[in-house]
């Protein structure tokens, strides 16, 4: 399971790595993140009553999506260690070649799927901080 969690954190950080350097704002990826859908409320149960019963929610089909279109030394060799491979830098070039070019469109669309909740969470998070600064400020008792 930690394999998985590591080769995912390693293809997103290539692919939106790789469409930032080629500027091109309008990869899957990046748009979802970019988007502007519904901000949710947040609060200090949030993260655990919303967020922690999405991600749960939502790893059957993450999980499955791995498996179907990754190399499977990679997310089922339990003899095989990501971290500390030295095959993080060629994961989509590993995977383009393994499981072809689809494999690429949807581990892309499975990872804006992905950023795209974790975005709107991160959003709310900052929102409420900003709103909580600023009812101290108002009321003289915030530091800058």
């Amino acid at each position: 399971m930690s394999n998985r969690h590591g080769v995912l954190e390693s293809y997103q950080y290539q692919r939106v790595q790789q469409s930032l350097d080629q500027k091109n704002w309008s990869s899957t990826i990046l748009a979802a993140v970019a988007s502007a859908d519904d901000v949710p409320a947040f609060d200090e149960s949030t993260v655990r009553e919303v967020l922690s019963k999405e991600s749960v929610a939502a790893g059957r089909e993450l999980d499955a999506v791995l498996e179907r279109n990754m190399p499977p030394r990679y997310v089922s060799d339990p003899e095989f260690e990501w971290t500390g491979s030295g095959e993080e830098a060629a994961i989509v070039v590993t995977v383009a070649s393994d499981r072809g070019e689809q494999a690429i469109t949807t581990l892309d669309s499975i990872v804006a799927k992905q950023m795209l909740r974790f975005s709107r969470f991160a959003q709310a998070w900052i929102n409420d901080a900003r709103a909580v600064w600023s009812t101290q400020a108002a009321a003289g008792e915030a530091t800058p």
